[in-house]
C-alpha cells in the first residue's frame, strides 16, 4: 500500500510542473516568430526583488504651470499612494501621484520601456504632470520591478500590452480622477506599445509617445551589424530551450558597449541608460534572452494609419536605436499627429536640458486638446 506522504509530495511535484508548463507554454507562443531582433528601446533596470517598494513620502514643490481649467497655484503638494492591480491574475505594483487642491484632474497612463520599472525614469515626468494638474499612474509589468510574475525580466511585447489595458482599465475606477479625460503614455518600446494599444482602442483623450519604437526592421537595417544578429539568435535557442527543459531563462546583457553581447550596444546606450540611475543605484543588466527570437517582427508602424486619438510624438533626431526616418514615416501614416523633433540621442529626453524640452512640448499638447 502507498504511503500516503508519497502521494501527497508526488502531488505536489504534478503541481509545480503543471504551473511551469503554463509559462512554458506562454514563451514558446512568443517566440512562433523566430527572426533575429536587434533593436530594443529605453532601459531602466534595477535587481531582481520581489519587495514591494514605495516611492516615498508626499512631497512639496513650487507649482508655477497653469493647470487644466486655468487652476495656477503658487505652491501645491502631491500624494503618492500605492494601488496595485492584477494582470491576467498576476499583481502588478502602481501608483497614483495626485495632485492636492483639483477635484477629479485628467490622469495619464505612463508604460516605461524595455525591461524598465516605474521608478526609474518616470516619476519626473509625472511630477511635472501633477505640477500641470495631472494625476498620474505609474506601473511595472509582470515579473519587473515590484511586480509579481515568474520568470523575471522576460520582455514580451504582447503581454506587456496586456498590462497597460489592465492598468487602463484599473484607472478608469479610480474615484479620484476623471474617467472621461484618460491619457496614454508611452516611451521607448513603451511607446511603441501605446502606438498598438490606441491603434484599437479610441476611448483616449489623447496619446504620447516618448522616443518609441516604431519598427524593429527599420532599426535593424539601420544598425547593420549581422554578426552581432547571428550571436542574438544563438543566445535566443538556447533560452528557448532552457524554456523547454524546465529551466530558469538563459540571460543576456541588456546594454553594453559595442561588441558586447547585448540587446543595445550601441555607443551611447551604455552610459545613456546609467546616466538614468540614482548615484548608488545597484544595477541588474539581465534580460532574458529569447526576446531575441521575436522582437524584430514588433512593427507599431503599421498600426499606425488605424490610430485615431490626438497625438504627439517626441522624437531623438540623433536616436542611435531608432532612425529618425522610421518615426517620421510613423507620424504621417497617424490622422492626427504633432511630430516634434528634438536634436539629441535616444535618453537625452529624459533628464536635463533636454527633458525639459520634452516635457514643455507635452504639456502644451496636453492644454492644446484637453482645454485650459
Amino acid at each position: 500500500m502507498e504511503n500516503p506522504g508519497h502521494r501527497d509530495r508526488r502531488r505536489d511535484i504534478g503541481k509545480r510542473r503543471e504551473g511551469r508548463r503554463s509559462w512554458i507554454s506562454g514563451s514558446i507562443a512568443d517566440t512562433v516568430w523566430a527572426v533575429v531582433p536587434r533593436f530594443a528601446s529605453c532601459v531602466l533596470r534595477r535587481p531582481f526583488t520581489t519587495t514591494h517598494r514605495n516611492l516615498g513620502p508626499p512631497r512639496e514643490f513650487w507649482a508655477t504651470s497653469v493647470g487644466l481649467g486655468g487652476y495656477n497655484a503658487n505652491v501645491r503638494t502631491m500624494r503618492t499612494i500605492d494601488r496595485d492591480f492584477e494582470s491576467r491574475g498576476t499583481r502588478c505594483a502602481g501608483t497614483l501621484y495626485l495632485p492636492d487642491g483639483l477635484e477629479r484632474p485628467p490622469a495619464i497612463v505612463l508604460a516605461h520601456g524595455f525591461g524598465a520599472e516605474r521608478a526609474w525614469g518616470l516619476p519626473a515626468f509625472a511630477e511635472r504632470f501633477v505640477q500641470a494638474g495631472f494625476a498620474a499612474f505609474l506601473f511595472d509589468y509582470r515579473g519587473f520591478g515590484d511586480s509579481d510574475g515568474e520568470p523575471r525580466r522576460v520582455v514580451a511585447p504582447r503581454k506587456h500590452r496586456q498590462d497597460i489595458r489592465a492598468a487602463v482599465e484599473h484607472v478608469r475606477h479610480f474615484d479620484e480622477i476623471d474617467a472621461e479625460r484618460l491619457v496614454l503614455w508611452g516611451t521607448s518600446l513603451g511607446g511603441g506599445h501605446a502606438l498598438t494599444i490606441a491603434a484599437h482602442d479610441a476611448s483616449f483623450s489623447a496619446l504620447i509617445a516618448h522616443v518609441p519604437h516604431v519598427d524593429a526592421v527599420a532599426s535593424l537595417v539601420a544598425l547593420g551589424e549581422p554578426a552581432h544578429a547571428l550571436r542574438l539568435m544563438a543566445a535566443g535557442a538556447r533560452d528557448i530551450f532552457h524554456a523547454a527543459t524546465l529551466r530558469e531563462p538563459y540571460y543576456i546583457d541588456n546594454v553594453g558597449h559595442p561588441g558586447d553581447l547585448a540587446m543595445l550596444n550601441t555607443e551611447d546606450s551604455y552610459e545613456g541608460m546609467l546616466s538614468l540611475l540614482s548615484p548608488g543605484e545597484p544595477f541588474d543588466n539581465r534580460c532574458a534572452a529569447r526576446i531575441a527570437l521575436t522582437f524584430s517582427f514588433y512593427r507599431p508602424v503599421v498600426h499606425a494609419a488605424k490610430i485615431r486619438t490626438p497625438t504627439l510624438i517626441v522624437a531623438a533626431v540623433q536616436d542611435s536605436l531608432i532612425p529618425i526616418e522610421a518615426v517620421r514615416k510613423t507620424a504621417t501614416r497617424i490622422a492626427d499627429c504633432k511630430l516634434v523633433e528634438l536634436d539629441c540621442p535616444h535618453f537625452a529626453p529624459y533628464t536635463g536640458e533636454w527633458f525639459e524640452r520634452s516635457i514643455s512640448a507635452q504639456l502644451s499638447f496636453l492644454r492644446e486638446r484637453l482645454g485650459g
